[in-house]
């Protein structure tokens, strides 16, 4: 294994989904909303994802369109959605999320300024897996699941958060 600035795509949003719920006890979801954005003179179909609670989805579909037909360059989701990516839907084929804006894979991650610690969380990992892939260390492909949990004490696919727990346990004294 090299190491790079990239993690699987599948990875990136499952994880962010995850963090979004540990940090805000709500439950997410992650939306693919379709967009026709332009890319020189010829509109484009992108796909932006963002995760989102459920109760959000239909304002995050509304805000993203909003910008439909603007520049690429120009489009911006309000900050206080949880955007991970907006990518060429050509690109679906694409497994990777880069952390590195300089780059030139087609998928990269743009987390809005308010989930930056989401984003660093993610160029953490990258750094802490590239330093065992430089010291010949074994790394596994569920290595973020681990860092995620190691880091958090959430546990996927269980509701109830180490955090939570111990709130309960201080509140029923």
């Amino acid at each position: 294994m090299k190491t790079n600035n990239r993690i699987p795509y599948i990875d990136v949003v499952i994880t962010t989904k995850d963090m979004c719920e540990f940090l805000t006890g709500d439950k997410y979801t992650i939306m693919y909303v379709p967009i026709k954005l332009k890319d020189g003179d010829d509109l484009k179909q992108y796909i932006s994802v963002v995760a989102c609670t459920e109760e959000e989805k239909q304002d995050v579909q509304t805000n993203i369109l909003e910008n439909e037909g603007l520049p690429r360059e120009e489009y911006r989701i309000d900050e206080k959605y949880c955007h991970i990516t907006t990518y060429g839907d050509n690109n679906v084929e694409n497994k990777q999320i880069s952390f590195d804006d300089d780059d030139d894979y087609p998928i990269k991650a743009c987390f809005s300024s308010e989930y930056k610690n989401i984003e660093q969380f993610f160029k953490n990992f990258i750094k802490m897996r590239n330093k065992l892939i430089e010291e010949k260390q074994l790394v596994k492909d569920d290595d973020i699941e681990q860092y995620f949990q190691a880091s958090t004490g959430f546990i996927r696919n269980n509701n109830e958060t180490v955090l939570n727990k111990f709130k309960k346990k201080l509140f029923r004294k």
